[in-house]
């Protein structure tokens, strides 16, 4: 049995080039929905779904719903402003005395984006073994495609300065100085980060008319950043990951477990990721935007601490051996900050920027299970899993909508 865990644990840890998407709701296979209910009959489970994102919308800080992803942070990109904030004898302080930069005017150099995100496949995958005294160890990856296409700008311009004769050649300055790609997307593919834990969960049964058992659950552990980091040198290009270092993965539940097979669940979750130094884009003037920030630093990253709240009601073996449940998950990453390690960077500037403010998700998750062998003598145990998902009322991310399935086996 030693040999065993031994062999489960390797496993665990042996994933590299590790990725999953960050500021969407894309599901994360160690989320409380998609873990399979402990059987007590069988030492081992694993699982491996399937979620195809129908839809994506993005949601800007007022909470403005589009499908069009380019305008996550602002609705419109100032090309002008990208170039403010930057010594006279510098190349982009030059450039802002060839388009003659007026702060009093707005007319000219403002750009609508406009690009398509595609998140055709996100695979999970996942794998538990049981340990004594009711606590099981879990490892879980992703594996994912998305691809950012359709990249296009449209000029938002009155044409009545003459700075409006070198807007047209403004976004491939910008491209060209910044070193960043305006006008053609992305397309990756790879695994997700890995979260590995141990959880602890029991239960008490209760002599009650109404209430029949009470289930307590803890789980902690650590999320491991090996993916591809975000490319600043690609046009809105998240990071597959959270792109902070390490963090500690902890959460648990309260579930209530009533007559004729009635389930109530309240489940928190928590990640606090440790801080980093890498270079990033900044902001060097209030005015800037985030598509086109142009100055690039080294900056110690503090993260804000993620919290996840899920709200769960199941009806269980309403026919053989099929269940519903209906999720509602809330998701709150809040403000991240960022501290330059130069004195190029001004720190309330810098910080002013939408991106590395707080960003929020709701969904709702409606859940079908089919379990095949109902028998609890039975030595494995399969499970099929259907779900559909719908993302609502986000501020700084990328809302999707979904459908999937994932299967179990449990022996």
């Amino acid at each position: 049995m030693k040999i065993r865990y031994s062999i489960l644990l390797i496993i665990c840890l042996s994933v590299i080039d590790l990725r999953s998407i960050f500021k969407t709701n894309v599901l994360q296979p160690y989320n409380i929905m998609l873990q399979p209910d402990p059987l007590r009959e069988t030492r081992f489970s694993f699982q491996v779904g399937y979620e195809g994102i129908a839809s994506t919308a993005a949601f800007t800080p007022c909470e403005h719903g589009s499908h069009n992803v380019l305008q996550l942070y602002q609705l419109e990109q100032d090309g002008i402003a990208a170039f403010k904030g930057f010594a006279p004898e510098t190349e982009a302080g030059q450039w802002a005395q060839v388009f003659n930069i007026n702060d009093d005017n707005d007319t000219h150099g403002i750009f609508k984006p406009c690009g398509k995100l595609i998140i055709p496949m996100n695979m999970l995958f996942g794998i538990q073994g049981r340990l004594a005294h009711n606590v099981s160890l879990h490892a879980y990856v992703p594996l994912l495609y998305a691809q950012l296409k359709d990249v296009s700008w449209c000029e938002k311009n009155e044409h009545v300065e003459f700075e409006d004769n070198n807007v047209p050649k403004l976004l491939s300055v910008i491209g060209k100085v910044g070193g960043i790609d305006l006008f053609n997307g992305w397309k990756q593919v790879g695994f997700g980060d890995t979260v590995i834990f141990v959880k602890w969960q029991n239960d008490f049964w209760q002599m009650k008319p109404v209430l029949r058992n009470v289930r307590l659950s803890l789980r902690g552990g650590l999320n491991f950043p090996t993916g591809k980091k975000e490319n600043p040198c690609e046009l809105l290009a998240l990071p597959f990951g959270y792109d902070q270092g390490y963090g500690v993965y902890f959460g648990g539940f309260l579930g209530l477990h009533f007559v004729r097979d009635w389930r109530f669940m309240i489940d928190l979750e928590f990640l606090q990721l440790f801080g980093n130094t890498k270079t990033r884009r900044i902001k060097t003037d209030h005015a800037q935007t985030d598509l086109l920030l142009i100055a690039k630093d080294r900056v110690f990253v503090d993260p804000g601490f993620t919290q996840q709240y899920t709200f769960m009601l199941e009806k269980r073996s309403f026919y053989r051996g099929l269940s519903a449940a209906l999720y509602y998950q809330y998701f709150k990453h809040n403000d991240d900050t960022y501290y330059p390690t130069t004195n190029f960077g001004n720190f309330a500037i810098i910080n002013d920027a939408q991106s590395v403010q707080e960003y929020t998700t709701h969904q709702f998750i409606f859940q079908l299970n089919y379990e095949f062998n109902q028998n609890d003598e039975c030595a494995s145990r399969p499970n099929l899993m259907l779900f559909g998902k719908y993302g609502f009322n986000g501020k700084r991310a990328i809302l999707t909508s979904s459908v999937g399935l994932q299967f179990t086996y449990a022996f």
